[in-house]
């Protein structure tokens, strides 16, 4: 299950990204980095909604795109 979640129903996620419940219908994101802190409450039926719909593109654990992007580079500048 992705970690996002696996947030909304419990505390996930480690380092610069964290995800918990906060009650019944909020989730927390919590991003963390050396120039500051953010935390974003979202409502957590409509996190979970847009969670599946992006899902539905984009497998949980697929979204590395790197090689996507190569491959769409070399193709576009083949024999330049």
């Amino acid at each position: 299950m992705d970690t996002t979640l696996q947030g909304v129903r419990g505390p996930a996620g480690s380092g610069d990204v964290r995800i918990w419940p906060c009650g019944r219908a909020r989730t927390v994101l919590e991003f963390d980095w050396p120039c500051g802190l953010a935390l974003l409450p979202f409502d957590t039926a409509a996190l979970r909604r847009c969670l599946l719909r992006t899902y539905a593109v984009v497998a949980a654990g697929e979204e590395d795109v790197a090689g996507a992007v190569d491959r769409g580079l070399s193709s576009l500048f083949d024999g330049v």
